[in-house]
């Protein structure tokens, strides 16, 4: 394999790395939590959180109402169990066992306007759980892939660098540093075939000479157009 080969094939090499290197970011961008997730955990927990108000609520709402009940049951007992038989005590016990009942009432409805809630919510979040459950499969059994690729990645980018740095030794420092001059101002692509007398890497064709030079010199010979080292495969 003469130097212009090895330039060539370095070149394959760097761009199946940068390849490589670009999906093993996209790959560590994936892993993690994702939007979705995030959004469905966020669901759960506010509507968790709503949940434990109105439960609260509701249990303070219930015992209020139990003591009205004993308040009005006392009331009952003294109203008509003889027990109190002054006109004024009387009027004022009266007139509380209408406020109590009045309250008791309006504790009624607002018990049944909690417990409503309170179904409602537990019927929300029994639903947002089973979504985020799904989604939580879903993004294991994505991470687990993600995972496995990663790691081929990884493995295959060794082995391309390991190829590399053997390639690379076998080449001349001054020509390797001229190939890595091209790559960078060349988009990644030093060297480029030529087909008959066209340069791949411009579409454009060079001179027979041009040509004719590329075929049999083992030196470096640039496309006059472009700038990339011609490479005649044969």
């Amino acid at each position: 394999m003469n130097t212009v080969a090895m330039l060539y094939k370095l070149q394959q090499l760097d761009l199946q790395i940068t390849e490589g290197e670009q999906r093993q970011r996209d790959i560590e961008a994936q892993l993690g939590d994702n939007v979705e997730l995030r959004e469905a955990r966020v669901a759960v927990s506010d509507c968790e959180a709503q949940l434990s108000v109105w439960r609260g609520r509701l249990k303070d709402l219930e015992l209020e109402l139990r003591g009205v009940e004993e308040r009005i049951a006392k009331n009952e007992a003294r109203l008509y169990g003889g027990h109190v038989t002054n006109p004024k005590e009387l009027s004022s016990l009266e007139q509380d066992q209408a406020s109590q009942k009045r309250r008791r009432s309006e504790l009624e409805d607002n018990v049944l306007e909690a417990m409503s809630r309170v179904e409602e919510l537990e019927s929300s979040l029994a639903t947002r759980r089973e979504i985020l459950r799904v989604i939580e499969a879903r993004w294991t059994q994505s991470q687990a892939k993600l995972k496995g690729e990663l790691a081929k990645v990884n493995a295959e980018l060794e082995s391309l660098r390991q190829e590399r740095e053997l390639l690379r030794r076998r080449i001349p420092a001054d020509t390797l540093a001229r190939y890595e001059e091209l790559r960078r101002k060349k988009g990644g692509r030093a060297v480029a075939m030529l087909k008959g007398q066209m340069c791949e890497g411009c579409r454009v064709t060079v001179p027979s000479g041009t040509a004719q030079q590329a075929q049999r010199s083992s030196d470096l010979v640039l496309c006059e157009n472009c700038g990339r080292i011609l490479y005649w495969c044969g």
